[in-house]
């Protein structure tokens, strides 16, 4: 995961074969004025790569439990390909803030 910025939170989803370094060139100009959060979806970048459980739920209930972790109960958020699927999800949650 990589994090930098200070401020209200904004989780970045990375698409599907890429991980957190997907968001390298963003990452600066949202530092500027939020806490920008950026993980690596499982199986990709520094994470483990089980077996099984890459289905939307389990991606889902992952990435609630990383904002659970973090102590954040909503976010602002971005995603790209799987992870704006994710992404849709973890909004019908009510996790993130809706602008």
């Amino acid at each position: 995961m990589a994090e930098a910025g200070s401020g209200e939170p904004v989780l970045l989803l990375h698409g599907f074969p890429q991980h957190w370094w997907e968001w390298r060139k963003v990452i600066p100009g949202l530092a500027e004025h939020y806490r920008v959060i950026c993980p690596d979806l499982r199986g990709t970048g520094w994470t483990d790569a089980p077996p099984q459980g890459y289905t939307r739920d389990q991606l889902l209930a992952d990435v609630v439990a990383l904002l659970d972790a973090l102590k954040l109960d909503r976010v602002r958020m971005i995603g790209h390909d799987w992870g704006a699927l994710v992404g849709f999800q973890l909004c019908l949650s009510q996790r993130v803030q809706n602008y």
